[in-house]
């Protein structure tokens, strides 16, 4: 052998010998490569039972539109599916530029809109995956967000007319009351996830459900993230999730739909949370054009302390509430799922299509 060659032969022993003793010397780094290793191959799994291959499925079924928005991880399009026969939406995630929790999360999204099936919430239609991406394709909302709605409105009149904040603010706590029924915790209901369909835009559809929790018992701890003029006190300070907090949230759309602006929103981040957490609100003029009993929900919905709040079953038994929910083509509802107000007060007339498209000047 000649010397270049014992050289080498001799270099790699040594690297042998050292990569040996450096597995001996280190069983933690050993343990955490094979534990990351059985991660992936769990996610990878995961992902296959939730998701059919890509193959040619998008090909055959769907043609791209337009893009509707980007994020950090994907992007929103808007899609022609042929065997739907109409648009959808299709979100597509990008799994190579995620952690292995980002990819778990959005597995859970995935597992969660399979649950799902309510007049008032976004339908899923399918998901499908690569090894670079995969993507779910769900319901469109012709209408966009209630924010642009919200945005329209306040650049033409003067307010909202009551009947139409009502049915709006009705049928997003129908929604909230089915998936709080099936322990599913929505955590960031905004004015960005709550969409508008049908011919006039008069039907309210819950979306994203990206943050959303599966209750295993009544409070979630962990990190939750949600739009911050819309975190309730318990997220503000770092305390457990729980169904109340969505309260909280829907209690925010409804004062968005009054005054037209976001609640609790400050210059800065840490001035918004100390707003929430004081539980600083500032008023509006516009409170003045609707009825007292109303304002009065507002307040109970935004009780700084969740226990005080109404579940969701009982804001849908609000006199001023409940001739929404009985007028609505919602079937979900029989009258023994309805928890018996606390006080009786006068029915709100019945809403008609005119009323929920009135906006007063």
């Amino acid at each position: 052998m000649s010397d270049v060659s014992s050289r080498a032969h001799t270099t790699t022993l040594t690297r042998r010998r050292d990569g040996r003793r450096a597995v001996k010397q280190s069983p933690v780094a050993l343990r955490s490569a094979v534990l990351l290793q059985l991660q992936r191959k769990t996610v990878k799994y995961q992902l296959a039972t939730v998701a059919t291959e890509y193959q040619n499925v998008f090909m055959d079924s769907y043609n791209i539109v337009g893009v509707l928005g980007r994020g950090a991880f994907g992007v929103v399009e808007l899609v022609r599916d042929f065997n739907l026969k109409k648009l959808a939406v299709m979100k597509t995630i990008h799994i190579k530029s995620m952690s292995t929790e980002n990819v778990k999360e959005a597995i859970k999204e995935i597992q969660i809109l399979q649950m799902l099936n309510h007049p008032n919430i976004i339908k899923y239609y399918n998901s499908f995956q690569n090894k670079q991406s995969f993507h779910i394709i769900m319901e469109y909302a012709i209408h966009g967000t209630l924010e642009n709605f919200v945005n329209k409105c306040s650049q033409t009149s003067n307010y909202i007319a009551q009947n139409c904040v009502l049915n709006i603010f009705s049928q997003l706590t129908m929604a909230v009351d089915y998936i709080h029924k099936m322990r599913i915790i929505h955590s960031d209901i905004n004015p960005m996830n709550i969409l508008l369909t049908g011919s006039q835009g008069t039907i309210v559809k819950l979306g994203d459900f990206g943050s959303s929790r599966i209750l295993t018992s009544d409070k979630i701890v962990g990190e939750n993230w949600c739009t911050p003029c819309y975190m309730s006190p318990e997220q503000c300070c770092g305390k457990p999730l729980r169904l109340k907090s969505d309260i909280w949230q829907i209690g925010c759309v409804l004062y968005y739909l009054i005054t037209s602006k976001h609640p609790f929103y400050a210059e800065s981040l840490a001035d918004t949370i100390s707003s929430i957490v004081e539980g600083v609100l500032s008023l509006s003029d516009k409170m003045t054009f609707y009825d007292s009993d109303v304002i009065r929900l507002l307040h109970e919905l935004l009780n700084r302390d969740p226990t005080v709040r109404p579940n969701a079953s009982a804001i849908l038994s609000n006199p001023y509430i409940l001739p929404y929910v009985l007028n609505s083509n919602c079937r979900w509802f029989k009258s023994g799922d309805l928890a018996a107000p606390d006080h009786q007060l006068p029915l709100a007339r019945t809403p008609t299509s005119e009323h929920c498209l009135l906006v007063q000047k």
